[in-house]
């Protein structure tokens, strides 16, 4: 049996959590959390939502909206100008800082910004580096950077646009480029794995694929497709996002020891987007039409 563990997921436009051990199957109940509005029925106006490192805040993107409020419940503070679409968010592992992609209202520019949740202020992502430089010395503009993910050491891995494809970059915690791994690929929703290691969907093969060393090694077929971001747990598990026969998407929770894959949604319209957390794997994130 796994540890206790919580999930956070978002159907109907609604944020719910899910309290339990392994699941609906093992007794797991959703709770309600906060109503995040979806603006159109496409997957790229879904709202934002990620939980902080320690379980404790929730941020959230809808429209050009940035705003963090108590996952227990509480008012919210609304954090930038609301000028700016967020396309990705993400937390340092100080559960104080958010850190989000951003471009203008007709995506012409692309940058990061990260911004203190209780001062409520905004910088530049490593605004003393005017580009990011690997070691083999081929620069990337911070805008070439798709997404991060931190670990609980500060680093970071993330994905860059590179020769038509995503390659994976790890970084410091002060945007040094540590190293490059594999070659550029049809990668995305990178992730941090308990043991150090960096995974994320690879889509190069028949369908999207979670693939456990990022870069390195191709999707694994038999764990399933996969859609969306993906999070791990301490107990050799992943949540991913896998579509039914409906034509939705169920959030699952995959055992990468033996197999074996238990479904922990079933609702009406999609659920996927897990993320993690130090005692629970919390997903937000839905596509649905009201």
């Amino acid at each position: 049996m796994t540890s206790p563990r919580a999930i956070a997921t978002l159907a109907l436009g609604v944020l719910v959590a899910l309290s339990g051990v392994s699941g609906a199957a093992q007794g797991g109940r959703f709770r309600y959390v906060t109503t995040a509005r979806q603006l159109g029925p496409v997957a790229y106006r879904d709202p934002l939502g990620v939980p902080s490192p320690d379980g404790r805040w929730l941020a959230t993107h809808v429209g050009l909206h940035l705003r963090v409020e108590p996952l227990a419940g509480g008012p919210f503070r609304e954090l930038g100008e609301g000028r700016r679409r967020r396309l990705h968010l993400v937390w340092r592992p100080d559960s104080r800082t958010v850190v989000a992609r951003e471009a203008d209202r007709e995506r012409t520019w692309f940058d990061w910004s990260e911004y203190d949740a209780v001062r409520g202020t905004r910088t530049l992502l490593w605004a003393d580096r005017e580009s990011l430089v690997p070691p083999d010395g081929n620069a990337a503009e911070r805008g070439d950077l798709l997404e991060l993910a931190f670990a609980a050491d500060g680093r970071a891995a993330g994905l860059v646009v590179r020769d038509g494809g995503r390659q994976v970059w790890i970084f410091d915690a002060a945007g040094t480029v540590l190293e490059t791994i594999g070659e550029p690929g049809r990668l995305s929703n990178i992730a941090w794995k308990p043991d150090g290691g960096v995974a994320c969907v690879d889509a190069g093969g028949a369908r999207p694929n979670l693939s456990l060393d990022c870069g390195r090694a191709p999707g694994r077929p038999d764990l399933g497709e996969v859609r969306g971001p993906i999070a791990f747990d301490a107990d050799g598990g992943a949540f991913v996002g896998r579509p039914n026969d409906r034509g939705t998407l169920d959030l699952w929770r995959l055992d990468l020891d033996t197999g074996a894959a238990e479904r922990i949604s079933d609702f009406t319209r999609d659920t996927y987007a897990p993320m993690p957390s130090p005692t629970a794997a919390s997903s937000s994130s839905c596509r649905s039409t009201p």
